[in-house]
């Protein structure tokens, strides 16, 4: 038992270690590559070095790992800050990028729900992705870079982030047939956190040697020629002449721009195809990083058939489709849903009109309770509010068009009652 728990504080150390190598080498690729200045000021290095300190803490204790997140963007966007900040470039978005890391970070600290996690990453990872497009166009290198490699980083943490999730979700669902207890799961998933800071490592390396502005301009060119050449071809074949060797050698070699008539809309063109093929690369490495990661998972994880038998594992889906639905109903859509989720959204509204918020509902109470702190007018009414009430909540396929009119009718009496 001693060996597992030191073997499991050295994945922890050996994260750590791994990401601050990730967070050294994205240094490396923003800073030290941009020609002009003197990155060797000692507070720079020193507010690196305390970031990552920092981060290294709260990833080897909080044993969360939402803090992870939180830990990465605090250390990488605190040193992306200070250091733009030295620079004199671009404060006002990477004070942008700052306030956004932070927000993620303290809103994943404390809303633990999966879910809205993976969609608040989700958005985050298309914001920079945005952003890096939109300093591509505008020729802003360093800002490029620093939300290009962002952007990189948060697609493969959310794609990892879910597939960890739903390797837990697996285990919790089918704990007397699975393979690995929960405690060995665990020990499994961050081991292969750790082999994927080691791949994430070695993707950052190859990207940073790769010189971005020739490759998408030069592909850009390629795929633009392209373009020149099947206009050409169309607008020549539609006007019956016949189509030359001659013609096509033009077509394929695009006249050279004088500098004084600049094509405006080629160039812009050229461009977005360039930051087209940059998404496209992003989106790529993250697959094929992700389906790495994967297969290494498998290989841990995977139940070997050694006896030749098809096993199949009951597990309880009713669970799963149990509180799928209850999130469902928790949420009662405002511009949707059956007679009964409308029913009771009318009773909901009601109840929240007539106390006006100075009164606290209990989550305990019942609807006779709620509506005696409504102080609903008449006995009748209120008996007959709570009825239909019910008759919603516990059954729901009997409640009827007129139920549901009924309900609409007492909520005005009720409110032109107040009102009066």
């Amino acid at each position: 038992m001693k060996r597992i728990e030191k073997a499991e504080g050295a994945l922890h150390y050996l994260e750590a270690a791994g990401q601050f190598l990730m967070l050294y080498g994205i240094y490396q690729l923003l800073y030290c590559g941009v020609e002009g200045n003197d990155f060797n000021q000692p507070f720079r290095g020193l507010w690196l070095a305390a970031a990552v300190l920092l981060f290294a803490l709260l990833r080897i204790y909080a044993r969360q790992f939402i803090l992870f997140f939180a830990g990465h963007f605090l250390a990488a966007g605190t040193s992306f800050f200070l250091a733009a900040t030295l620079l004199g470039e671009y404060p006002v978005l990477v004070l942008v990028f700052l306030a956004a890391a932070a927000g993620i970070s303290v809103w994943q600290r404390y809303k633990l729900d999966i879910s809205n996690s993976s969609w608040i990453m989700l958005a985050y990872a298309v914001l920079l992705v945005a952003a890096a497009a939109f300093a591509y166009v505008k020729e802003m290198e360093t800002v490029w870079k620093i939300n290009y490699v962002c952007g990189f980083l948060q697609i493969l943490l959310m794609l990892v982030f879910h597939n960890k999730c739903e390797a837990n979700r697996f285990v919790k669902m089918n704990r007397d047939t699975a393979n690995l207890p929960a405690g060995q799961m665990i020990r499994v998933n961050r081991m292969m956190m750790g082999i994927y800071t080691i791949l994430g490592l070695a993707v950052m390396g190859i990207f940073s040697f790769l010189p971005f502005n020739r490759l998408f301009s030069a592909i850009g060119q390629g795929l633009l020629s392209a373009i020149r050449f099947l206009v050409k071809l169309i607008f020549r074949e539609g006007s019956g002449e016949a189509v030359s060797e001659e013609m096509i050698g033009e077509a394929a070699s695009p006249p050279v721009m004088e500098p004084s008539d600049p094509s405006a809309f080629l160039e812009a063109l050229s461009k977005l195809i360039g930051v087209i093929v940059a998404i496209a690369l992003v989106i790529g490495a993250a697959a094929a990083v992700l389906y790495l990661f994967s297969r290494l998972y498998r290989a841990f994880y995977e139940k070997q058939q050694t006896d030749g038998d098809q096993k199949e594992f009951i597990g309880p889906p009713e669970q799963a489709e149990k509180e799928g639905r209850k999130k469902r109903e928790a949420r009662l859509p405002f511009f949707s849903g059956n007679r009964s989720q409308k029913m009771r959204r009318i009773y909901q509204r009601l109840i929240l009109e007539r106390t006006g918020g100075k009164k606290p509902i209990p989550e305990t109470s019942t609807a006779e309770e709620q509506s005696r702190l409504a102080e609903i007018d008449g006995e009748e009414k209120r008996r007959e509010l709570v009825e239909l009430y019910r008759k919603a909540r516990y059954g729901r396929e009997l409640c009827s068009e007129e139920d549901l009119s009924r309900m609409r009718e007492l909520r005005k009496a009720l409110k032109h009652s107040r009102q009066s």
